[in-house]
């Protein structure tokens, strides 16, 4: 039986936090998050060159995935900056704009409750070819 939920990643999470077990990121730096897109943006440090970046995308999840795993992979590195490339798994599974604005007041919530301090950006929706026929139904 497949899992579902949040549950699905854990393997996922599970293998950031060996990484952390093995060498803990530094503090203060700024953390990506969120699905395919982040895990697979092999060029952020480059991207940003001379900040400290902390990729932990787990490619497929939804913005609640992110919530539910945010004490777990970015709380802990206590970043000042927090991106979040999610959304787009959200509506192709069928959630409404708003249940998925919803999700994102969700993680916002979820940091900011323990780092208040924390400035948090959403990287916009990009549509994709694969999924244009979403396009018209989500206005």
């Amino acid at each position: 039986q497949e899992t579902t939920g949040p549950e699905k990643w854990a393997k996922e999470i599970a293998k950031f936090e060996q990484l952390d077990a093995d060498k803990f990121p530094p503090k203060g730096g700024v953390v990506f998050t969120g699905s395919s897109t982040i895990r697979g943006w092999k060029t952020l440090a480059e991207d940003f060159p001379g900040v400290e970046i902390l990729n932990r995308g787990f490619g497929g999840c939804e913005i609640a995935d992110c919530a539910h795993y945010a004490a777990r992979i970015v709380i802990p590195y206590q970043p000042r900056k927090v991106f979040l490339g999610a959304g787009g798994n959200d509506i192709h599974r069928g959630k409404s704009p708003e249940q998925v604005a919803a999700d994102f007041q969700t993680f916002v919530r979820t940091i900011h409750a323990a780092l208040p301090e924390t400035e948090i950006y959403f990287i916009s929706l990009n549509p994709r070819i694969s999924r244009i026929e979403e396009v018209a139904t989500n206005r």
